[in-house]
């Protein structure tokens, strides 16, 4: 069936493309990977946004690459539409038990110019899955100026360094 949808890619347009394109990642389809990378980092808008949600949902290798990139090139909407998915992949990966490759996402997510949210969302998920080698991120979003981005980094740093959260509170 995958192979259908792959095929009918080129044969489709419009919301019966963008179905396609859902379909696909909803399946996690892997083999979708090159098909979806053009139309990831094309012109058309709801096709691009569809086909970066599609590669999140898949999140292997191949798919977080063309996020990363997606992440890069893109503008405007496109480039919010890309942290949200290349987000996405992370949360998924680091669900599956993948942390080592979340974590990578989740650091240069919250260093870029990504939306408010999208970097707290990847402060957070960098505090769930990167362990003692997050703490220093967390601690120096806790000593920023950024309000939402203290509340995650003080939820992110009570579980498992409530020691080091409590000799910073006087500060």
């Amino acid at each position: 069936m995958d192979r259908s949808l792959r095929e009918a890619l080129a044969t489709t347009s419009g919301r019966t493309r963008i179905g396609v394109i859902n379909t696909l990642g909803v399946r996690r389809s892997v083999d979708a990977v090159a098909a979806l990378r053009p139309l990831a980092l094309g012109s058309q808008p709801q096709e691009a946004s569809a086909a970066l949600f599609a590669l999140a949902k898949i999140a292997n290798p191949a798919a977080v690459d063309v996020l990363s990139q997606a992440q890069t090139q893109a503008n405007g909407e496109a480039k919010a539409a890309a942290a949200e998915a290349w987000l996405q992949a992370a949360n998924r990966m680091a669900a599956g038990g993948n942390a080592a490759g979340a974590v990578p996402i989740y650091r240069k997510l919250y260093a870029s110019s990504a939306p408010a949210t999208v970097r707290a969302a990847a402060l957070h998920g960098l505090g769930l899955a990167g362990g003692a080698q997050a703490v220093p991120t967390l601690m120096e979003a806790l000593h920023g100026s950024d309000g939402r981005l203290q509340l995650v980094a003080a939820g992110a740093l009570i579980p498992g360094s409530s020691t080091q959260l409590m000799a910073e509170m006087p500060s």
